[in-house]
């Protein structure tokens, strides 16, 4: 198929197509009016002349980029006393996919300050993240809040 519009505009082949006739379907990892964008497709997806990248199953983004299973933080204990003047490591763990890596947890303080894991631990299914407190104060009361966030989103679990 052929689209063809008064000067200066000219001719474009339909989507999918190519060639002076528009008879030739894209080449390989190429799509779209002309066969012009250029399939970059992650994850294993796979390239469709028509529309681009065609995802796997739990995968989204047009590049396939984008993880369908969102972080969740978990084991995160419901209360916590902090004493004062200490300096105690907390951990918060989470998981998704992909897996958050060292710098996708952080913790927040209840003044809203964000505090950067010391230490990351992956596991096969879950991440964890350690961090160590400066010394308590009671400026330190209130409600704490993990928090992480990939390229497949965010949560976050207060305690």
């Amino acid at each position: 198929l052929k689209f063809c519009l008064p000067d200066p505009y000219g001719c474009s082949c339909a989507t999918g197509w190519q060639g002076p006739q528009c008879n030739k379907a894209c080449r390989s990892n190429f799509y779209g009016p002309n066969c012009k964008l250029t399939c970059k497709c992650k994850n294993d997806g796979e390239c469709n002349r028509f529309s681009g990248c065609i995802c796997q199953v739990g995968w989204h983004g047009q590049f396939c980029e984008r993880s369908d299973q969102i972080p969740q933080v978990y084991n995160l204990l419901s209360e916590v006393e902090l004493n004062i003047n200490t300096s105690p490591v907390l951990t918060c763990s989470a998981n998704g996919k992909p897996p958050p890596v060292h710098g996708n947890i952080e913790l927040q303080k209840p003044d809203r300050s964000n505090i950067m894991a010391t230490k990351t631990i992956m596991d096969a299914n879950q991440t964890t993240a350690e961090f160590k407190l400066q010394k308590v104060t009671m400026a330190d009361k209130g409600f704490w809040e993990c928090r992480v966030s990939t390229s497949g989103g965010q949560d976050s679990q207060r305690f």
